[in-house]
């Protein structure tokens, strides 16, 4: 038998020992007593009322007048002497007096034993009961603790999942969609695409084209499909991004600078950590346009 099934027993048998106790102790409380009046047979109430008697002051006191007068009596002669010195007669009442209040005392006495020994055995059950009881509830408070910190556990995961999504909600909706008029709307599909890793989205058709990477949204647009007096069409031939820094947001930095670095693309700053806290580094796309790719979390 294994430890597992033998401590399986062990509660098994505990728990009907625990039962058998509590159906008893309740039975116990029902009478008064362990052994009542009523129960006692009529030698028993013999044997205890001559040992209540022979116990007494009173019996010793009464015992000790009738000595003294029947002693006095016949040593002076005032009455008859039946009984003279060396008191014969007095010697032989006494005799059948101790030969039969022995027997007495000693049949009270191993009722009493009997009584006390049923109130140790008692005593020895309570407290077992009381030990099984004890550890009954010990049992109870460690289960309902266990569940307490399984139920808090639960909750604060809860919590925290709600917390991490409301900040996963709050960082999409604080992202800012970008859109790029480029000139080689290929070359810097390629650049976000296969050097930054960014996705496209679906349903896109050119000369326009959003693409996603974590809560970032960057859309690229062909320059030349702008009319000539938009603002973008007033220099014509020089970087588009010139003056402009962007900013984008990535959840795993170190993987996007790998990526970079793996592609081959020129690095314009490396990836470091920044005095507020985030680690970035930057990079140029194919039209000028200045990136900084920053870490989302302080």
């Amino acid at each position: 038998m294994d430890d597992k099934a033998q401590k399986k027993h062990l509660r098994d048998a505990e728990a009907k020992m625990l039962k058998d106790l509590r159906a008893l102790r309740r039975k116990q409380r029902q009478n008064k007593s362990l052994t009542r009046p009523a129960d006692l047979s009529r030698g028993q109430n013999i044997a205890d009322q001559v040992a209540a008697t022979m116990g007494s002051w009173r019996f010793i006191l009464i015992q000790t007048s009738i000595l003294v007068v029947w002693v006095a009596l016949n040593v002076t002669g005032l009455v008859m002497r039946w009984d003279p010195y060396p008191f014969i007669l007095l010697n032989l009442a006494l005799s059948f007096q101790a030969a039969y209040a022995a027997p007495f005392i000693m049949m009270s006495q191993n009722r009493q034993q009997d009584i006390d020994r049923r109130q140790a055995e008692n005593d020895y059950r309570i407290n077992i009961k009381a030990e099984l009881e004890i550890e009954l509830m010990q049992e109870q408070i460690v289960l309902l603790h266990s569940k307490i910190d399984q139920m808090r556990e639960k909750e604060v995961l809860g919590l925290t999942n709600t917390v991490e999504e409301l900040q996963q909600q709050s960082r999409a909706h604080a992202r800012l969609r970008l859109e790029l008029f480029v000139d080689d709307l290929a070359a810097s599909r390629r650049f976000y695409t296969d050097v930054l890793g960014f996705s496209a989205l679906p349903g896109q058709a050119e000369p326009y084209m959003a693409m996603r990477r974590d809560g970032a949204i960057v859309a690229l647009n062909d320059r030349n499909n702008l009319p000539a007096d938009h603002p973008v069409q007033i220099n014509p031939g020089g970087l588009l991004g010139k003056g402009i820094e962007i900013v984008l947001e990535l959840e795993d930095i170190e993987a996007a600078y790998r990526a970079v670095v793996a592609s081959g693309w020129p690095i314009s700053g490396p990836l470091q950590a920044q005095s507020w806290g985030l680690n970035d580094f930057r990079v140029v796309d194919p039209d000028g346009y200045y990136l900084r790719l920053s870490s989302a979390k302080f």
